[in-house]
């Protein structure tokens, strides 16, 4: 049962030794964020909430970090906030009975199954759905992060008391401002003004605010395209990131095998490579090069430990910050 193990103080978040937060160690986990229940929150402006929790879910999908998202008793609590599940699409929300969401096996295997063991928690109520899967999660062996910013609760003595009962069960207490940004790790990287547009900290707020539909980096098309269209194994996820990429017209050309206009062509076609080697993982030889509106990146692709079976190179011609066309070529292994 999860929850029994006991944890010895120089295990605690208190004497651990400091390890960076990275984008391929961490995922997040977004609790209760639901209409009813923000509007109580106290401790924090209820709109703070609602636009801290959409930031970060824009955030980790512009870093690639898995988000896992659950609610409770809708018929009570009310519906997971609309915005928030437009900034998620693809990403299941797993309604649960258990009050504390680290009971829910779903939860916990969506979580394992990341492979992650740095978990971002954002939960309302702080001193309940925040609090109880923290220290839960802490004794199942996780290195977690409560992110106040992304959490709220009915007054301050609640948000003092839950502050202290998961410090003392080995809970970082910290913000989703500053994991997000920690894992960013360098203002020169391409991402760089996506992954500030996405977050909207008061400090960038004097950035060009991006029309919905969010608008991408050549190089982040370059490589969503790569993991989270080809790369991707499950079809609700695979067909999300395409609707998020692709223009509604895009083309894919495959010199071997024909031309795919559309978003419905190219996901067949996607499903159809991806059913042929399920395991193989794509992996980028180089950075992704950028060019006017149009990119290109090289990679390898394999199963994990074995030597790469196919190489290749896509090119892309971009439009309102989507792919509007993709090349793919297939090149000698190095």
């Amino acid at each position: 049962m999860s929850g029994t193990k006991t944890i010895d103080q120089s295990q605690s978040g208190w004497s651990r030794a400091y390890q960076r937060l990275t984008p391929e160690t961490a995922v997040l986990l977004l609790i209760d964020h639901q209409s009813g229940l923000v509007s109580g929150v106290r401790d924090l402006a209820p709109d703070e909430v609602r636009h801290n929790v959409v930031a970060f879910a824009r955030a980790a999908r512009v870093l690639r970090v898995p988000v896992v998202l659950t609610s409770t008793a809708p018929m009570m609590w009310g519906p997971t906030l609309p915005e928030l599940t437009e900034a998620l699409p693809g990403v299941e929300n797993i309604e649960r009975s258990f009050i504390n969401a680290w009971d829910e096996p779903r939860i916990r295997d969506a979580v394992t199954r990341t492979g992650r063991q740095k978990l971002l928690i954002g939960g309302i109520t702080t001193h309940v759905c925040l609090a109880f899967p923290a220290m839960s999660a802490v004794a199942d062996g996780y290195d977690v992060y409560a992110l106040l910013d992304a959490s709220g609760t009915w007054s301050d003595l609640l948000r003092l008391t839950a502050i202290e009962q998961m410090r003392q069960a080995g809970v970082t207490i910290t913000s989703g401002s500053a994991a997000f940004v920690e894992m960013l790790h360098n203002n020169a990287s391409p991402i760089a003004g996506e992954f500030y547009a996405a977050l909207d900290l008061p400090a960038t707020r004097y950035m060009p605010r991006r029309d919905k539909p969010m608008s991408y980096s050549i190089s982040t098309l370059l490589t969503r395209n790569l993991h989270d269209v080809f790369g991707e194994n499950d079809p609700e996820r695979r067909r999300a990131a395409i609707d998020d990429i692709f223009t509604e017209d895009g083309v894919f050309y495959d010199p071997s095998k024909g031309v795919y206009r559309g978003r419905d062509e190219i996901d067949r076609v996607a499903g159809a490579i991806r059913a042929t080697h399920p395991d193989f993982r794509y992996q980028p030889i180089a950075g992704p090069e950028e060019l006017g509106n149009g990119g290109r990146i090289q990679w390898v692709s394999g199963r994990p430990g074995e030597a790469p079976a196919y190489a290749g190179t896509d090119f892309i011609i971009a439009r309102d910050g989507r792919i509007a066309a993709l090349y793919l070529f297939l090149d000698k292994l190095p």
